[in-house]
């Protein structure tokens, strides 16, 4: 197949341009990244909350999402709105509940949307622009996956095996769960490079 310069095949025979290609062909490449970056976001959804699989799992992810926030290490909050309003001074900490749900925000400068997950709006979508709370967002998301995959979907503008995007999350959940499953999430995108610096997302 002839490919036009600075192009290469992918998998699915169609043609993608080179890293290198793209760089020398948007001269503010490196500020779209940036722009990219800040609308960074997680798409998830319960197929059905009453479901016998969610059922059992949203009480043990509540349990999970406090190990996590303590294994993150990274200052998180309650809703952007109580914290805006009461002041930066007053604790907000994160809700993390049975009954009500979760929502996680970032703290300090470091806010961004607010991660809500709870019955009356279990299809959502979180844009943390790769703020520090990102961190404790994926790895929720994840664990929420691998206690209910079934019936949790997970997408996401991140790559699975990006150092920027996934790799954390994933290093952080096994850590917390040693003996899980490393296997990627369906609907996740996963990065393939070959020589000529060609990225695909699989």
């Amino acid at each position: 197949m002839e490919m036009a310069s600075g192009t290469v095949a992918c998998h699915d025979g169609n043609q993608r341009l080179s890293l290198a290609s793209l760089r020398s062909l948007t001269p503010d490449y490196d500020q779209h990244a940036e722009d990219l970056k800040m609308g960074y976001t997680h798409y998830y959804a319960v197929d059905q909350w009453s479901s016998p699989e969610w059922q059992s799992a949203w009480p043990q992810l509540i349990q999970d999402a406090i190990k996590i926030i303590d294994a993150a290490d990274v200052p998180v909050s309650g809703p952007a709105s109580d914290t805006l309003e009461a002041g930066r001074e007053v604790p907000n900490p994160p809700v993390v509940d049975v009954n009500e749900g979760l929502c996680i925000n970032g703290n300090n400068d470091e806010y961004c949307e607010d991660f809500v997950l709870k019955e009356s709006d279990p299809d959502n979508f979180c844009k943390t622009a790769k703020r520090g709370y990102d961190l404790v967002v994926s790895c929720i998301l994840l664990r929420a996956y691998r206690l209910a995959p079934n019936t949790f979907h997970l997408r996401s503008d991140g790559i699975w095996n990006d150092d920027e995007d996934w790799v954390p999350t994933r290093a952080l959940y096994h850590d917390i769960w040693p003996n899980d499953t490393d296997e990627k999430p369906a609907e996740l995108d996963e990065r393939v490079e070959d020589e000529n610096n060609l990225v695909c997302h699989l």
